[in-house]
C-alpha cells in the first residue's frame, strides 16, 4: 500500500527546506508558506524510506529504496520516553517556486496519511504514463466547503494538524533536474525518460 509506512506512530517534524507543516496545513519553501494551488512534480522512481530522525543530532543515514526492509528500530522506546526515530520518507520533487529540485523528507502521521494513498494513485497510473512523472497538488475540490480545502482536520486535545489531501494533476516529462536519477529506483517503478523536459511547467 503506497508507502507502507501509516501504522508507525511519528512525530510532527519536517526536514530540510521545502516541507509540509502538518500544525499548520501547508507547504513551505524558506519558511514562507506556498498558496494553496501549488503544484510540483514528484520523482516516484527514487522514493527512499526508512528511520529518521530530525530532533538533535538528526539523522537521515537510514534510508533504503521504497520496497526495501527498512529493518528495527536503532532507538526503541522505553518506560517513560518515546523514540527519537520514526519511519519517514524522502522524495525528490521540482518546482519553479522552490528553486528547482529539492527533498520533501517527513515522518509526520499526517503527511504520511496523505502520501500513502497519493502513491497509490501513482503506481497504479504509473505504467500507463511510462517515461513520464506526476505534478500533484492539493486537491481543493475535497472539504471545500470547510475553512482549508484540500485538508482533513484531525484533532487531539487543544491541537489541530492536518492531513494533506493530494491529487495527480497530470503527468508530464521529467523537468530536466529530475532525469537524472540521483537514488536507486524504487522496487518496480521504472526509470523516467533520460531526455527531460528543458522547460518545465512547475
Amino acid at each position: 500500500m503506497g508507502l507502507g509506512l501509516i501504522n508507525e506512530e511519528s512525530s510532527e517534524s519536517g526536514g530540510g527546506l521545502f516541507k509540509y507543516m502538518a500544525n499548520e496545513g501547508n507547504y513551505t519553501y524558506d519558511g514562507a508558506e506556498l498558496d494553496d494551488d501549488f503544484a510540483f512534480v514528484i520523482d516516484h522512481t527514487t522514493v527512499e524510506t526508512g528511520w529518521l530522525r530530525f530532533v538533535p543530532p538528526v539523522d537521515f543515514s537510514r534510508l533504503s529504496p521504497l520496497g526495501s526492509d527498512n529493518g528495527k528500530n536503532p532507538e526503541p522506546p522505553t518506560a517513560g520516553e518515546s523514540s527519537p526515530y520514526s519511519l519517514g520518507f524522502k522524495i525528490r520533487v521540482y518546482s519553479k517556486k522552490i528553486d528547482g529540485v529539492k527533498h520533501l523528507m517527513s515522518n509526520s502521521y499526517m503527511a504520511k496519511l496523505g502520501y500513502e494513498p497519493l502513491f497509490d494513485k501513482i503506481f497504479a497510473e504509473a505504467k500507463s504514463n511510462a517515461g513520464k512523472m506526476p505534478v500533484v497538488s492539493f486537491d481543493l475540490d475535497r472539504n471545500k466547503d470547510t475553512k482549508r480545502p484540500g485538508r482533513q482536520a484531525h484533532k487531539k486535545g487543544p491541537s489541530t494538524n492536518w492531513e494533506p489531501l493530494m491529487k495527480i494533476v497530470k503527468w508530464v516529462d521529467p523537468p530536466a533536474d529530475l532525469a537524472v536519477e540521483e537514488t536507486p529506483k524504487a522496487a518496480g517503478v521504472g526509470s523516467p525518460s533520460a531526455a527531460g523536459s528543458e522547460e518545465p511547467e512547475f
